[in-house]
């Protein structure tokens, strides 16, 4: 039962770790980290969008909202049909931020809402038509991944 124990939290330190290291990786190959004054930025800019997106299945990051409409940014990659969002829910409040980065082909997307904090809250993954809550090493360094993608952006 000890033994166990110890190995459930040595494969949690080092899947810790690998997170914290594979999340440190991708956000300096990215180059400058998403600061404070960035994400105001990038949020002034969704907010001025003049269209509206509705965000379905909110729940699963946590809303406690039936439906949401955001304002939002987004870029695609024209080679690879990847899907960069950035997404401010209105009324704008401050764990109202969703990263969205998508694939058609294999058919798959992550969702990773957060705030102003920029401390991840929740996160979904959806992989062929198959939406669940994801957690761990590899969401943590999805998101870094995802804030550095748009550090670049402003």
């Amino acid at each position: 039962m000890i033994i166990a124990a110890l190995c459930t939290d040595r494969r949690a330190l080092v899947g810790g770790g690998l997170a914290w290291l594979l999340s440190a990786l991708a956000a300096d190959a990215q180059g400058a980290p998403l600061t404070a004054e960035k994400l105001k930025r990038l949020i002034q800019r969704a907010l001025a969008e003049p269209d509206t997106t509705p965000f379905s299945r909110p729940h699963i990051i946590g809303f406690t909202e039936d439906s949401l409409t955001t304002r939002s940014l987004e870029f695609i990659n024209k080679t690879t049909s990847d899907r960069h969002g950035f997404m401010v829910v209105i009324p704008h409040h401050a764990d109202g931020l969703i990263f969205f980065e998508g694939r058609k082909k294999p058919l798959s997307f992550a969702v990773h809402r957060t705030g102003e904090h920029l401390n991840r809250i929740a996160s979904a993954l959806n992989r062929n038509g198959t939406l669940s809550n994801w957690s761990g090493p590899e969401t943590e360094a999805d998101f870094a991944k995802q804030k550095a993608y748009w550090a670049a952006q402003v």
